[in-house]
């Protein structure tokens, strides 16, 4: 809020604080810190059983996204990029005093883990009985009975969703190998790291879906599935698309006339964004199925024999 409003606090170079894009950012970034606030308040008091759910899990699935695909690719660019050339002298910190890194970086891995723990005791406290439930259990009660059209076409469409995102991740392994067909010299996703977590987040998506569908895990407990489902759509959708609407933003305040060119790797990271969504949407039908049929009685999900024959 302070750089927003033009107070240069921490900021060794005031010229900086003169770009529509860095004001834009900084605003951005602020309304992202309260709507945190406000997660954090919902997730620790009572009233929050009250809530609608989406509310909830839509800012913490796009919060874990962002934090899937960073912290995957820092280890990775960490583990499989060679080392930097030696600093011929000073250090360049883009007008930011150094502090400023420590305590920003050193608070949003406090608020992840934070959040992630509150989170999974809100997720335990709500669902704990399902999701401790054998998967292979939950997709038979799944199957017992007629439903809307989602949830009886839920298996075909996983598993074209999960495929979709196979293919997203052979494209993605690609660049991570070297490959550059496709990439723009203005906008470097060049990055072995990035594109390798990129290859994580859509593997994980794809067998998170296709344990929905009940292609393998029968035997597993029914959070596994449902996990990896949440991870791997949010990696699909978050980064990315916080990335290319970000960029279009900068565009529009003028700050790089780069950023508003258009190349193939965009459209790449449209689809894959689609992508993402689809796998969630597919994960929230079968979740929400699954928690409807949880609560039902025994006889309404196997009836009678006498009933059926009737019918």
């Amino acid at each position: 809020m302070l750089w927003t409003v033009d107070v240069p606090v921490g900021i060794s170079d005031r010229s900086v604080l003169d770009s529509g894009g860095w004001v834009a950012a900084n605003a951005l970034m602020a309304v992202i810190q309260l709507a945190g606030l406000l997660l954090v308040l919902a997730l620790t008091r009572p009233w929050a059983r009250r809530v609608p759910v989406w509310l909830l899990l839509v800012p913490v699935w796009i919060g874990t996204g962002l934090l899937f695909q960073v912290a995957v690719g820092a280890v990775l660019a960490a583990l499989f990029s060679p080392a930097p050339p030696a600093s011929t002298g000073g250090s360049d910190f883009g007008g930011i005093q150094p502090w400023v890194y420590v305590m920003v970086y050193a608070a949003f891995a406090g608020q992840g883990v934070a959040l992630a723990i509150a989170f999974g005791c809100h997720v335990r406290a709500r669902w704990s009985r399902l999701l401790g439930q054998p998967a292979g259990e939950v997709l038979a009660r799944r199957t017992a009975r007629m439903r809307s059209w989602p949830e009886d076409h839920l298996v075909p469409t996983a598993e074209a969703v999960a495929a979709l995102s196979v293919a997203v991740a052979f494209v993605c392994g690609y660049w991570a190998a070297g490959g550059t067909f496709g990439l723009s010299d203005a906008q470097s996703h060049l990055t072995l790291g990035m594109q390798a977590s990129r290859v994580a987040g859509a593997v994980t998506a794809a067998l998170g879906l296709l344990a929905l569908a009940g292609r393998w895990g029968s035997r597993t407990r029914f959070w596994l599935p449902a996990a990896l489902t949440w991870l791997g759509s949010g990696a699909l959708v978050a980064f990315d698309g916080l990335t290319l609407a970000l960029n279009k933003l900068f565009a529009l305040f003028g700050t790089d006339a780069a950023l508003s060119a258009w190349s193939l790797i965009d459209t790449v990271l449209v689809i894959k964004v689609v992508i993402g969504m689809l796998a969630a949407a597919v994960g929230a039908v079968a979740v929400n199925a699954a928690t409807r049929d949880d609560q039902k009685p025994a006889d309404d999900l196997h009836p009678p024999a006498a009933s059926a024959a009737h019918r």
